[in-house]
C-alpha cells in the first residue's frame, strides 16, 4: 500500500491524521503572534474591568490564558475567539502547499 493510501486508511479509521513535520514551525508564526496579541488584549481588558488581579505577563502563551481562566474562577464568557484569530494569518496557514497536497490526495 502506498503512503497516501496508508494515510487515508488511518484517517478513515481514527477520524484524524497526524503528519509530524508536515509544516515547518515558521509557518505558524503569524497565527501564534495573532493569538498571543488576542490573549494579551483580553487579559488586559479583564484586568482593567477588575475581573482579574494578575496579568500573568511572565507566563508562556501556552499557560497564560489558563492562568487567567483560573483567576476568573474557571468562568469564561461565551465570547468567540473568531474575530481575534480567524484572520489572514490562519488562512495563510491553511494555504500552505504541504497542506494543500494532503487535501489533493484525499480527493
Amino acid at each position: 500500500m502506498n503512503e497516501p493510501a496508508k494515510h487515508l486508511t488511518r484517517f478513515e479509521e481514527d477520524g484524524y491524521l497526524l503528519l509530524r513535520g508536515l509544516l515547518q514551525p515558521l509557518a505558524f508564526q503569524g497565527l501564534l503572534s495573532r493569538v498571543e496579541e488576542a490573549v494579551d488584549r483580553r487579559t488586559r481588558t479583564l484586568y482593567d474591568e477588575g475581573k482579574i488581579t494578575n496579568l500573568h505577563e511572565n507566563e508562556s502563551l501556552q499557560h497564560r490564558w489558563q492562568r487567567v481562566f483560573e483567576d476568573m474562577g474557571g468562568y469564561q464568557s461565551r465570547r468567540s475567539w473568531d474575530e481575534d484569530v480567524i484572520i489572514e494569518d490562519l488562512f495563510d496557514l491553511m494555504r500552505q502547499p504541504a497542506l494543500l497536497g494532503v487535501q489533493e490526495w484525499k480527493s
